[in-house]
């Protein structure tokens, strides 16, 4: 059996493993460049990128810890905490979810638009104010310097 390897001269064995080699770079650039066409058309229909070479269509979800991630138009991703897969936000003892609810220093509030924590102590924002960090006075109260 006759080997052709065995019989190249060391610098025309050279070039030819140039040749193989070159080759596969073209291969290489050319599945890069398949690659990119693809990818802008996913931008282009508005697929949402997650991961690696990991596209998603609009309206589909992902799930990833306490986060479910809705594809939106455009290729967005749209996240919120999702506690099927989630459960373990504590306030105090309590176990909340801080997507509808509050924890104000232990103690767990609806939540509600104009509203926010003062101390323990959860209060309209319009018509109340928080002095010091814990004391809950009218709007129009100027506040006393807190001493230490």
């Amino acid at each position: 059996m006759f080997n052709l390897e065995q019989h190249i001269v060391p610098s025309v064995q050279n070039e030819v493993e140039a040749r193989v080699i070159g080759i596969g770079e073209s291969e290489a650039t050319q599945k890069q460049r398949d690659d990119q066409i693809q990818e802008q058309q996913f931008i282009k229909d508005g697929f949402c990128h997650w991961g690696i070479n990991d596209w998603h269509k609009p309206g589909s979800h992902v799930k990833c810890g306490c986060l479910k991630c809705t594809c939106d138009l455009g290729g967005n991703w749209n996240c919120s905490f999702f506690f099927k897969y989630c459960p373990y936000f504590y306030c105090g003892n309590e176990i909340y979810n801080p997507s509808t609810e509050l924890c104000c220093c232990g103690k767990i509030y609806s939540k509600r638009e104009d509203f926010q924590c003062c101390g323990y102590f959860y209060y309209n924002t319009k018509t109340s104010r928080c002095c010091n960090f814990y004391s809950v006075k009218p709007v129009k109260t100027v506040c006393p310097k807190y001493r230490v």
